[in-house]
């Protein structure tokens, strides 16, 4: 990719090579390990109804880098066990994940905010 305008400074400009051997080495038991620790964490709190807790928890976990990239894996590697009735093909398996939305997760030093 070559982008003449870019504001990203050269040594955080990654390859689609560099970015898929990160996706294929992340820890996934580890991840799924740190979100359900949180959804763990915000059931108790909820329970014991510290409202002002949960909303702390959940504002973590939907910033956090693991709930994001294993939210990413769910939707891309989805096998449909009942497909809609339009789908005559039967269960279908998503295409790999597309590298853009790799990039904008995996580059943890970026933060995105409304101007």
């Amino acid at each position: 990719m070559k982008v003449l305008h870019s504001t990203t400074s050269e040594d955080e400009k990654h390859t689609d090579r560099e970015l898929a051997h990160k996706w294929k080495t992340i820890d996934w038991n580890q991840t799924r390990t740190q979100v359900n620790r949180l959804q763990t964490r915000i059931a108790k709190a909820t329970r014991e109804e510290k409202w002002n807790l949960v909303k702390r928890l959940q504002y973590l976990l939907t910033h956090s880098y693991f709930a994001k990239i294993l939210a990413i894996r769910k939707v891309t590697q989805n096998t449909c066990i009942r497909p809609p009735k339009s789908d005559p093909v039967g269960s279908r398996k998503i295409d790999p994940v597309p590298a853009i939305i790799v990039r904008s997760v995996i580059k943890r030093s970026i933060v995105y905010r409304c101007l």
